[in-house]
């Protein structure tokens, strides 16, 4: 019973392995086990290698030494064998820093490669400082713990059949040599408690000047106007030396640690040396045999000690990417199941076909359940319904456009489509919706690119098509001014000002025959006159879509069919839905 309770627990492990490190990082590590026996059979090698080699050169007599009697003998061939031997150990050698560094690089892909889907799926959850950090410095950390893994496990093999190769050549003294040893490094354990200390001073003086630097740069137009910039960097200098200051201490343990099992491992062969000639008479080929493997194990675990120390180093940041793996299984768990939805297709042609109604029912909704943004709230649009959300900025405009999506799931409630719940609807209408926000999304590319970027099908949409909406939004004369037309290639910092490109990005909206179209603060940027004609093209348009416009503006209280105020709760200053008992006003009803 236990033995299958241990087997289920060591399964269990290595799922979990394979799942956090990757497939390829675990196959990795085996082929480093292998790489480490490779290295074992060479220095197996190198002990008949270097017996040959003296007697070669006359320093040692054949009598004295333990050759098999196929082993040549002669200079010639003993120089052009430890040619080979030396060769093929540096093969072994490079071998091992290869495995290693690929390690390194298959963790690396693999975890940045779940931060990107994570980060941009999960975005409304998750700061940008946490996800750069973790992109760039964490995963780097983290890497470096799986190259020191590789070593480790590549020079542990080594160790292991040297030890039982040198308990077979002379068991007394490579007991007394392993028995000291471990006596004498024993106080290194100590340093392993600095390096601990040193580790997460590491994480957080990392994390200070990660956090000052973007903090910087998103609020550097409030730093320069509170001349505040010249602090900052202070403050981002002196948690860079903080860094520096760690790393330079840690780098001094390092060394202590890596040259002091090799050079006790000298004096220990020394003195060894001494009692074997002197009380066992060990055989000199295998007292020869027994200095190279002692000698070879001490600097093995040299190589242990070091990679010890640089995972006890980098380890805060293994497990702030092992609490991030978490959460990327449980939400790509939960993404797995809004997935099953067998007849997605026949959905489609549904909404094609009938157009987009949103029905929210009873929903209940905060970031956390001790405060709640909307409570028992009810909500019904159809299609052909243009929903102002209005309301001060807090009070939740954009978190209910985000509930209504999705996004945000509800604590509790209902969220109806055409009268169906689904527990991914974007997934659904992603291709029937038209998008324009505060900040107009531009990529590098021509103006062409950028109207058709996300286009469901961007090869049927013709250049009279593309230029027809440019002129009901007023831009088919700048655009034709351009050099190059509609194909003039826009940098990052283009030409157009922002209203221009807000303008833009709704063409681009407007290009995907929307059902379902979201102004989420799109006319923000634009002037009175510009944003009455935006207004009248909506009023032309709505009677064929479903339209959803946040602001916090009245210029579409005209057009709309209904308008949803937000406002605060005064009592508990905790922010709620205005209009509780009657929520959705009436055009008629509301002062205009």
């Amino acid at each position: 019973m236990q033995r299958g309770c241990n087997t289920l627990r060591l399964l269990g492990i290595f799922k979990y392995l394979n799942s956090f490190l990757g497939k390829k990082v675990c196959f990795l590590f085996l082929l480093a086990a292998l790489v480490g026996f490779f290295s074992f059979a060479i220095d197996y090698l190198f002990i008949f290698i270097i017996q040959g080699f003296l007697h070669s050169i006359g320093l040692v007599d054949l009598s004295k030494l333990s050759l098999p009697s196929w082993y040549p003998l002669s200079l010639i061939s003993c120089t052009i064998v430890l040619i080979i031997a030396g060769i093929i150990r540096g093969a072994s050698i490079s071998l091992k820093f290869y495995v290693s560094s690929i390690t390194n690089q298959a963790f690396i892909k693999t975890q940045r490669s779940k931060t990107l889907y994570l980060g941009l799926n999960d975005a409304p959850t998750i700061t940008m400082s946490t996800v750069i950090e973790i992109f760039t410095e964490r995963i780097s950390q983290s890497g470096s713990v799986l190259t020191s893994v590789s070593n480790l496990i590549s020079t542990a093999t080594s160790v292991c059949f040297l030890f039982i190769l040198g308990m077979k050549i002379a068991p007394l003294e490579m007991t007394i040599g392993i028995t000291s040893l471990g006596i004498v490094l024993l106080p290194l354990r100590s340093m392993n408690r600095l390096i601990k200390h040193y580790g997460n001073a590491l994480s957080d003086a990392w994390s200070s000047s990660n956090k000052i630097l973007i903090q910087g740069i998103k609020q550097n137009f409030f730093l320069r106007i509170y001349s505040l910039i010249d602090n900052e960097i202070d403050l981002g200098i002196k948690s860079i030396a903080s860094y520096e200051h760690y790393y330079r201490r840690y780098f001094i343990i390092v060394a202590i640690k890596f040259i002091l099992p090799m050079t006790m491992g000298i004096v220990l062969i020394s003195i060894i040396t001494y009692v074997s000639m002197t009380f066992t008479k060990t055989h000199s080929s295998g007292l020869l045999a027994f200095f190279y493997v002692f000698i070879r194990l001490s600097q093995c675990l040299g190589e242990i000690n070091s990679a010890f120390s640089d995972i006890r180093l980098q380890i805060p940041s293994l497990k702030i990417l092992r609490n991030w793996h978490k959460k990327y299984c449980d939400f790509e768990l939960s993404r797995k199941k809004t997935r099953t939805i067998s007849n997605a297709c026949f959905l489609q042609e549904e909404f094609r076909r009938n157009g987009i109604e949103i029905e929210l029912r009873n929903v209940n909704f905060g970031h956390s359940t001790t405060k709640l943004l909307f409570s028992n709230y009810n909500l019904k649009i159809q299609k052909g319904e243009a929903i102002v959300i209005k309301g001060e900025s807090g009070t939740g405009k954009s978190t209910l456009l985000h509930v209504i999506l999705g996004i945000y799931k509800p604590l509790s409630g209902h969220v109806f489509f055409n009268g169906q719940e689904f527990p991914d609807i974007l997934n659904l209408i992603s291709d029937f919706i038209g998008y324009v926000g505060a900040e107009p999304y531009l990529i590098p590319g021509t103006v062409r690119e950028n109207i058709l970027f996300g286009h469901p099908k961007p090869h049927t949409v013709s250049t009279e098509e593309l230029y027809s909406v440019l002129n009901r939004l007023q831009l088919g004369e700048l655009i034709a001014s351009l050099p190059k037309g509609i194909d003039e290639y826009l940098f990052e910092q283009t030409q157009f000002s922002t209203g221009q490109k807000q303008r833009l990005s709704m063409v681009r909206a407007l290009l995907r025959r929307p059902l379902l179209l979201i102004l989420d603060e799109g006319t923000a940027n634009l002037d009175f006159v510009t944003e009455q004609k935006i207004i009248n093209e909506l009023e032309m348009l709505k009677k064929n879509i479903t339209t959803l416009i946040v602001t916090h503006k009245h210029s579409f209280d005209e057009i709309a069919s209904k308008i949803v105020v937000l406002d605060g709760d005064q009592s508990t200053s905790t922010p709620v839905l205005g209009h509780t008992t009657n929520p959705v006003l009436t055009k008629a009803s509301v002062n205009i």
